[in-house]
């Protein structure tokens, strides 16, 4: 499986995305210093619930950049506009995973067909101007470039950070961002337009891509949070085809056993980050400290059997691992990671996404950490009985990477369709 081969397969590969995309609205923590008081950072105070208040996004913020960790929450609608009002961003640019994932795949040459709720004009600019990304709508597929009149726009803001930034004197622990996600009533899993054309997207593409179910709330204006996911989990019952799910961070509990009870048992491939892994052991009533890449595997063979999936991975910053069971084959699998994480590596640059940008980063070293854990998994599982098979590969770590947000996406979504390419028009 080379470069050459993938670029010609990539034209007869259709992939369907739903439901998430956004506009990421970027601001660096040193914008902030001038925007939040001593006083702000003495009532600072973190939320279980939506943040309300700037003293409450200042505490989410400061806790991100404590713990290295990369975080999400809801904001009301008053804090949204007390952002836009006050703080302005360094750069806007495509956000959600399935916005980030249709750009990056559509650049590749691969035929995307995405549905996405809230394509408004302004959210429209952000995707690629290409022929092969087109969008659901009701008078058919449309080529980018479409947008729905009258929508509301999506805006995320990305508070980023680099390792050694200082605000308050809390000093980041490593590269990342906290994000603070607008979640409008009009944003939904449940769609009429969805449902009448799942027999035509069937036929049309090869494989699925679904993200979003994290952004639900609880009430709706004309609906609620089961009705949601009980219309996500009949549109992913009739998908006939491998189906990955993108699983997001989730804080409200209810939503979060919602989404495992309905939708992840639907899905042939899980992935997620450390945050998110956290969270679904915590409603499996798992109790693992997650501190090498054994813990990381007894978690995900967990996950695997409770869902009974084909495959469940996880993306963290020195490595990718993978459990596999009646999966594509393993060689496909690392095959598939190590060319995604070259196109990370590309976005973690912000340079183009493309086939022929790879030369500029081929030679980028890979983490010694992200070998030994791969070593380490490997002597552990030698002798080991009702063993899972797993794949381990290393990262190529960006030591100042000029974006952190989407990352995640890039691997996932590029490694996916590249482990079942193999399988596809052979």
């Amino acid at each position: 499986m080379n470069v050459n081969k993938l670029k010609e397969k990539a034209e007869k590969i259709t992939i369907f995305l739903a439901y998430n995309a956004n506009i990421d609205a970027i601001v660096r923590i040193k914008d902030l210093k001038k925007i939040f008081s001593k006083e702000d950072f003495k009532k600072a105070t973190a939320t279980e619930e939506k943040i309300k208040t700037k003293q409450e996004l200042l505490a989410e913020i400061l806790k991100c950049m404590n713990d290295g960790i990369g975080r999400e929450k809801e904001i009301t609608d008053e804090i949204g506009k007390w952002i836009k009002e006050n703080i302005a961003p360094r750069e806007k640019r495509i956000g959600g995973q399935i916005g980030i994932m249709a750009n990056a795949l559509s650049n590749l040459g691969f035929k995307c067909l995405v549905y996405f709720p809230l394509l408004s004009e302004e959210q429209s600019k952000f995707f690629n101007r290409v022929k092969n990304l087109k969008f659901l709508t009701k008078d058919g597929w449309k080529e980018s470039g479409y947008f729905f009149k009258n929508s509301i726009t999506k805006i995320n803001w990305i508070f980023e950070f680099s390792k050694g930034d200082e605000l308050f004197g809390i000093k980041a622990k490593e590269n990342n961002r906290f994000i603070a996600a607008l979640r409008p009533d009009e944003d939904r899993i449940k769609s009429l337009l969805l449902t009448e054309k799942i027999e035509e997207i069937n036929k049309n593409s090869n494989l699925a891509i679904l993200s979003g179910y994290h952004d639900l709330k609880e009430e709706y204006s004309n609906s609620n949070y089961i009705e949601e996911l009980s219309a996500g989990e009949k549109i992913i019952e009739k998908l006939r085809m491998p189906i990955k799910l993108e699983l997001g961070h989730i804080s409200n509990e209810k939503i979060r056993k919602g989404i495992i009870e309905k939708i992840a048992p639907k899905a042939d491939v899980i992935s997620m980050d450390t945050r998110e892994l956290e969270s679904v052991l915590e409603l499996l009533n798992k109790k693992i400290k997650l501190n090498d890449v054994i813990s990381y595997y007894e978690a995900l063979k967990i996950i695997l059997e409770s869902f009974n999936l084909k495959c469940v991975e996880i993306h963290k910053k020195d490595y990718f691992l993978s459990l596999v069971k009646d999966y594509v084959d393993l060689n496909k699998i690392k095959k598939g990671y190590e060319i995604a994480r070259d196109f990370q590596y590309l976005r973690s640059e912000e340079k183009e996404i493309s086939w022929e940008n790879l030369k500029l980063v081929e030679d980028k070293p890979v983490s010694v950490i992200g070998v030994e854990a791969g070593k380490k998994l490997e002597n552990y599982l030698k002798n080991k009985k009702n063993k899972i098979n797993a794949v381990v590969v290393p990262n190529k770590v960006n030591p100042n990477p000029k974006i952190t947000v989407g990352l995640g996406d890039i691997v996932s979504s590029i490694s996916f369709v590249i482990e079942n390419i193999g399988g596809i028009d052979e």
